[in-house]
């Protein structure tokens, strides 16, 4: 069998620098014949040769799933690749934290209903951090329910990230000169 990891970083790199959740076998078989370097590691001539069987066998790790068109692998689609960008966008606003929160509506494809878990923050989310665990391997869905969107996170992030995250965005408005009014106005600054 090819090199299944290669492979696995080509279509994670590929679904990622194009912002794509479902790419073509065909942009697959492009971009890995752009990447052929021939060391242990990377993607060789062969394995764009076996490119069905280095996908099938992916597929059967449950990595990746396939769709067909008359018995043919038409479509890659990359299981983690809203995980990816939401952990992307976590590691963003460490680094800057007026990045906003991950919402449904910053993807240009609408997100798996297998792969979300809607919880109600106001009824819901003490249990969830209670126990993380049990929603391993989805995306959570804070449902808020003073805003009309939702935040995303997943559940390993819920006890330490998201708190640290929410905490710099209250120091993001405090600082920030133009909310000085309503500080005031609600007794918090004096």
């Amino acid at each position: 069998m090819g090199n299944t990891r290669a492979v696995y970083a080509l279509i994670k790199e590929l679904s990622i620098k194009h912002n794509l959740y479902k790419i073509t076998t065909e942009s697959v078989r492009n971009f890995a014949k752009t990447r052929i370097d021939g060391s242990e590691d990377g993607v060789t001539a062969k394995d764009v040769q076996e490119m069905d069987a280095i996908l099938k066998e992916l597929e059967s790790e449950k990595k990746i799933k396939l769709e067909y068109i008359d018995n043919m692998i038409h479509r890659v689609i990359f299981k983690a690749y809203f995980v990816e960008r939401i952990k992307s966008v976590y590691e963003e606003m460490k680094k800057d934290p007026h990045v906003p929160f991950p919402i449904p509506e910053m993807f240009k494809q609408e997100m798996p209903h297998e792969e979300v878990e809607p919880v109600e923050v106001k009824s819901e989310f003490v249990s969830y951090l209670e126990s993380a665990e049990k929603s391993q391997g989805k995306i959570l869905r804070l449902m808020l329910p003073q805003f009309e969107y939702s935040l995303l996170v997943l559940p390993e992030m819920l006890r330490k990230e998201l708190l640290f995250r929410a905490v710099d965005k209250i120091k993001v408005f405090l600082e920030k000169e133009s909310n000085n009014d309503y500080i005031r106005s609600r007794g918090i600054g004096g």
